[in-house]
């Protein structure tokens, strides 16, 4: 079942912006711990994003790069 029958658009737009925060936040505390996983800061980075990357998981199909066709509509 697709979650657009389940949620309105404006909570999925509520857990869409939701999934962005959570990124941001993470990305935020690996700048201030470049330590984390042993790799440099940039490395970490990479893998939080990569981590985070696929919040249309899920929603179904949606990933982070079609976020913006999302508000775009």
């Amino acid at each position: 079942m697709s979650l657009n029958s389940v949620y309105d658009r404006e909570d999925l737009k509520s857990i869409v912006e939701l999934g962005l925060k959570v990124r941001e936040a993470f990305v935020e505390i690996v700048k201030e711990n470049p330590w984390a996983d042993g790799g440099t800061q940039e490395n970490v980075i990479e893998k939080v994003k990569n981590m985070t990357m696929h919040v249309g998981d899920t929603f179904d199909t949606w990933t982070m790069g079609n976020v913006d066709d999302f508000y775009k509509e």
